[in-house]
């Protein structure tokens, strides 16, 4: 079902509370029981009701609690760690392959190489990583969400495969990257797209 305006007011009050200041977090809840509600609330009985029990198997201690967790946790040591790998392994993929395209078009030697390392770091190795921590730690959780980064992830394992099949001047090459790029533009884009869209609307609503 389609939430009404007064809906998603409702969950807007809800999370509204001064004791909560999240943004973020308060983000995520929102979106995550606007979903639920649109999968599972019947249309019998009060919808804040409703809300507030959903609500309660997510935060049993109360949103307070959970923000002071969630908190926690984002400035652990291992969490503090995990990003600073993550983000030192996005960085380095992005400079060696825009490092291989410069030497490539300026004719330069050793830009197959950067090309290559750049493809395996990036298509390989961050964007299936980054893929995995988003599900873990639970901020990818609908199933249309998990369903684009899946689709995502697949997608640029395809695209890297197919560049080093191209590398190594293996048969199918082509073809591979053929399939990884139609299900990135077919599959990935118009996903990414609707959510970014749902987003806005969301977001308008919200300010109105």
């Amino acid at each position: 079902m389609k939430l009404s305006e007064s809906q998603i007011e409702s969950i807007q009050n809800i999370l509204n509370v001064d004791s909560f200041k999240n943004y973020q977090l308060k983000e995520e809840l929102f979106d995550h029981l606007c979903s639920v509600a649109e999968n599972k609330y019947s249309g019998k009985g009060s919808f804040e009701d409703f809300i507030l029990i959903e609500l309660e198997d997510i935060a049993p201690h109360g949103l307070k609690h959970l923000e002071i967790h969630t908190n926690y946790a984002s400035y652990s040591k291992p969490f503090i760690a995990m990003k600073k790998f993550t983000y030192t392994i996005g960085l380095l993929a992005s400079v060696t392959l825009a490092t291989g395209i410069l030497f490539k078009l300026m004719m330069w030697p050793g830009a197959s190489m950067f090309l290559l390392v750049g493809v395996i770091l990036l298509f390989l190795v961050f964007i299936p990583y980054m893929a995995y921590e988003s599900i873990k730690s639970g901020v990818v959780q609908k199933g249309m969400d998990k369903t684009r980064v899946i689709i995502g992830v697949v997608s640029s394992l395809v695209i890297g495969i197919s560049v080093i099949f191209k590398f190594m001047h293996l048969m199918g090459a082509n073809i591979v990257f053929v399939l990884g790029m139609a299900l990135f533009i077919l599959g990935f884009l118009p996903l990414l797209f609707i959510k970014l869209y749902k987003n806005n609307s969301a977001s308008t609503q919200k300010a109105d």
